[in-house]
């Protein structure tokens, strides 16, 4: 029979040969067991996730997005809505949906309209300018509003650097954990 005996806040642990070799070194930290090997595991996945939230996070930051919302209160004769946008409040405009944006099946009610400018630079400013496209073909544009593009990825960075420094932590401590023997200050093993 294997017997291990831990100090102060550990308990005795018996383990029978049929089970576990002789050789078996388990730590039992008031009833809970942690293998060393699962703890290996678990810090190499942290480290895996980290890595890999900072690789999205870095895609983020080179590939940013404007929302544009609006809203209408109601619709009447309007067929619809072209966005512009434009590197300076002057212009030029460039109109950036491919096709009308349809105005709302209820004239009567208005919409609320979403549209994303997925070809923008991170750092730069923009102008944007809404044109209503009434259904005789008569079409009014709005003043233009400034939006700086900014970049994304941020929150995932900071996300990604902490749980790759878990990841890291967990490795280094059982790193030392097998310099010292595996095996808690206080802990001893009788067989």
């Amino acid at each position: 029979m294997s017997y291990l005996i831990l100090s102060d806040s550990f308990r005795f642990v018996h383990f029978p040969r049929h089970r576990y070799s002789s050789k078996s070194t388990l730590v039992y930290n008031q009833g809970m067991r942690i293998p060393n090997i699962t703890f290996r595991i678990y810090s190499f996945v942290l480290i895996i996730i980290g890595i890999s939230i900072c690789i999205y996070a870095f895609f983020l930051g080179k590939h940013s997005k404007i929302q544009i919302q609006w809203t209408t209160a109601t619709e009447f004769d309007t067929a619809g809505f072209n966005l512009y946008r434009a590197n300076s409040p002057d212009g030029p405009f460039v109109k950036i949906n491919q096709e009308i944006i349809r105005a709302s099946d209820d004239p009567l009610k208005g919409g609320s309209y979403i549209f994303d400018d997925a070809n923008v630079v991170p750092g730069t400013v923009y102008w944007y300018q809404l044109e209503d496209i009434e259904l005789s073909g008569n079409t009014t544009r709005h003043e233009p509003i400034q939006v700086k593009a900014e970049r994304g990825g941020t929150i995932e960075w900071v996300a990604g650097l902490i749980i790759l420094t878990f990841g890291s932590i967990g490795f280094i401590a059982d790193r030392r954990k097998k310099t010292t023997g595996g095996m808690d200050k206080g802990a001893k093993s009788v067989r």
